[in-house]
C-alpha cells in the first residue's frame, strides 16, 4: 500500500514536469496517476470488504449527495459521452485517495515518512526555481510566471509551498520540528514563493505562518510565547516584499513592483476587476470577472444557476470529440482560470456550495485532531489552515485541475477524516465500557 503513495507522490511532482516542460518522456507516461487511481479503486473495494471502514456518516451523505448533484446537471443538460466522461475524470479521480486511508490504517511511521518524503520533493523547488528565474532572465522571460519548479503552473507552485509552510508550522508549534531545521525549511520554502511574484503571497504568507498557532489549543494564553513567530512573519513580509520589487522594477522589465501595485490608485481594482461581459469582446480578465461571468450568463436559467451546464461541458480536451459542448463559447470566459469560475459554468452555485461545505468539514476535523497528541496534534493546525488556503485559493487558481494540488489535498484530507473517525470511535467504545462498569 505504501509503495503505491510513493510511486503517486514522485509521479505526480515529476513526470508532467519531464513531459512537458523537458520533452524527455512520452505523454502518455503522464498517465499513471490516474492509472494509480484505477488500481486505488481496487484496494479500497478489497480492503472495504473486510468491513472495517473509519468514514464518518456525514462524508457519506455528502458523496451522495454531490453524485445525485452532478448527475441531475448531466441529465438537465444531456451532457454527450464524451465530455462526461471527461468530467467524471476531472473530478472523481482523486477520491479513490480520500477513501484509502478509510480502509487501510496507516501506522505513524508510515505518515511521518510519508510526509517527510513529500517535504523532500516540495524542498527541491527552491534550487530548481532558483535555475529557472535567472536562466529565464538570461534569455529575456522577466515573468515570475516561468518559474513552476517541477510542476505545470507558477500558480500551483504557489499553492503547494504555502500549505507546506502552513505544515511545517504545525509541526514546528508541536515542538516536533527543532528551531535551525525549521528555519532552513522556511527559508527554502520561501524563495520560490518570491521568485515567481505571485501577488496573493502577501496574503498566503500571513495565513500559513500564522493560522496553524490559531488552531493550537490555548492559543490566547500562548500568545506572548508567539512573539518570535510575529517577527519571523514580519521579517519574511518585507523579504518578500523586497525580492519582488528587485525583479518587477529590473531594468528588463520596467514593471511596477508590490507596493506600488498595492498603492497606485485602480491598479490592483483593475487586476482584480474589467468589467467583462459576456457576448462583448474580452482581451483580459479579471479574478471577479471569471466569477461573476458565469452568473451573469447561467442566472437567466434557475435550473442552469443551481446545477450547472453539466461535467465536463465546459472543458477542452486534446481529442476535439471530448471537447465540451459548451467549451468553444465559454472557455475564452475564464472558465478555467478558477476553482469558483469552473465550478459555477460545470456544477453551477449549489456545486460551489458543496464543495465549499467539504472544505469546512475537513477543517473541522483537523480542527479536532491539533486538541491531541503525536503526529494528529502536530498534523491537524497545519492541515485546518490548508483548508482555509485552499478556500482562498479556490477563488484565485483552479487548484483541482492539477495532480500535484488534487491527490494532496484529497489524500492527506481523507487520511485527517479517517482518523477523527477512529478516534470518535475509540471514545465511543470507551465511553460504553465505562457505562457497563457502573451498570
Amino acid at each position: 500500500m505504501n509503495k503505491v503513495l510513493y510511486l503517486l507522490f514522485i509521479s505526480i511532482f515529476w513526470l508532467d514536469y519531464l513531459s512537458l516542460k523537458l520533452n524527455l518522456i512520452s505523454r502518455y507516461v503522464t498517465w499513471l496517476p490516474e492509472i494509480l487511481s484505477i488500481c486505488a479503486v481496487t484496494l479500497v473495494a478489497l480492503y472495504a470488504s473486510r468491513g472495517d471502514i473509519a468514514i464518518r456518516a456525514k462524508y457519506v451523505i455528502f458523496f451522495i449527495v454531490f453524485l445525485v448533484h452532478i448527475s441531475i446537471g448531466i441529465v438537465l443538460n444531456a451532457v454527450p459521452a464524451g465530455p462526461m466522461v471527461i468530467g467524471l475524470r476531472t473530478y472523481l479521480k482523486f477520491l479513490p485517495f480520500f477513501l484509502l486511508p478509510a480502509v487501510y490504517s496507516f501506522t505513524d511511521a508510515q505518515v511521518r515518512n510519508q510526509l517527510r518524503f513529500l517535504l523532500f520533493l516540495v524542498l527541491l523547488q527552491s534550487p530548481l526555481a532558483i535555475f529557472q528565474k535567472f536562466n529565464f532572465l538570461e534569455r529575456g522571460k522577466v515573468s515570475g510566471d516561468w518559474v513552476t519548479g517541477t510542476l505545470t503552473s507558477s500558480g500551483q507552485l504557489n499553492v503547494v509551498l504555502v500549505c507546506a509552510i502552513a505544515v511545517v508550522m504545525g509541526f514546528y508549534l508541536s515542538k516536533k520540528i527543532k528551531f535551525v531545521p525549521f528555519c532552513m525549511f522556511l527559508c527554502l520554502l520561501f524563495v520560490p514563493n518570491a521568485l515567481n511574484e505571485s501577488k496573493a503571497s502577501v496574503i498566503y504568507l500571513p495565513v500559513a505562518m500564522m493560522g496553524p498557532a490559531m488552531l493550537l489549543p490555548g492559543y490566547k494564553e500562548k500568545l506572548k510565547k508567539l512573539l518570535p513567530l510575529f517577527i519571523i512573519v514580519l521579517i519574511f513580509s518585507v523579504a518578500f516584499i523586497g525580492l519582488y520589487d528587485k525583479f518587477k522594477t529590473n531594468r528588463a522589465s520596467q514593471r511596477e513592483g508590490l507596493i506600488a501595485f498595492f498603492t497606485t490608485q485602480g491598479r490592483m481594482e483593475h487586476y482584480l476587476y474589467r468589467a467583462a461581459e459576456a457576448g462583448k469582446p474580452i482581451h483580459q480578465l479579471g479574478i471577479i470577472d471569471s466569477i461573476l461571468l458565469p452568473l451573469q450568463v447561467l442566472s437567466k436559467d434557475i435550473f442552469k444557476l443551481g446545477f450547472g451546464l453539466g461535467i465536463g461541458n465546459v472543458s477542452e480536451s486534446f481529442l476535439s470529440s471530448l471537447s465540451g459542448e459548451y467549451a468553444k463559447n465559454y472557455g475564452k470566459l475564464g472558465a478555467k482560470s478558477t476553482a469558483i469560475g469552473l465550478f459555477l459554468w460545470e456544477i453551477g452555485l449549489l456545486g460551489v456550495l458543496l464543495y465549499l461545505l467539504l472544505i469546512y468539514m475537513i477543517f473541522s476535523d483537523a480542527r479536532y485532531l491539533s486538541r491531541r497528541g503525536g503526529l494528529y496534534g502536530s498534523l491537524g493546525p497545519g492541515w485546518g489552515t490548508v483548508m482555509i488556503l485552499v478556500g482562498m485559493a479556490l477563488f484565485q487558481k483552479n487548484i483541482f485541475l492539477e495532480n500535484v494540488t488534487g491527490y494532496l489535498f484529497w489524500y492527506l484530507s481523507g487520511y485527517v477524516a479517517a482518523t477523527r473517525c477512529r478516534f470518535s470511535r475509540e471514545a465511543g467504545s470507551a465511553g460504553r465500557a465505562v457505562m457497563r462498569s457502573l451498570g
